[in-house]
């Protein structure tokens, strides 16, 4: 799954913001989440998450781009916990994510 994961990073950014090191350590911590979207055996998209008593908070999501603008995103973002608050943090000059979730709260 780590291998993945990063392939999916790797496409939708120049660089993976996460090292295959990084992503399989989240991906045994025992408070991370993962939603997968998959194409037949195909992973498309994923969102990592942590959960605790009180709250969900968004580590990542990340869709192929050949995916973008399918809702996949979107279909990814309804998975997670609703009796949950969500926190996350996004950078400002990410502005099709800043977009994507002042939409989705």
């Amino acid at each position: 799954m780590t291998e993945r994961i990063y392939q999916v990073l790797k496409d939708v950014y120049a660089v993976s913001p996460w090292s295959m090191e990084q992503i399989e350590k989240d991906l045994q911590h025992p408070l991370s989440n993962y939603i997968l979207a998959l194409e037949g055996q195909n992973l498309i998209g994923f969102l990592a998450f942590q959960e605790s008593d009180f709250e969900a908070e968004v580590l990542q999501i990340a869709v192929k781009k050949a995916y973008q603008g399918k809702k996949i995103a979107t279909a990814l973002f309804e998975h997670l916990p609703i009796n949950k608050e969500i926190f996350l943090e996004v950078r400002d000059s990410n502005k099709p994510a800043l977009l994507f979730y002042k939409k989705k709260i």
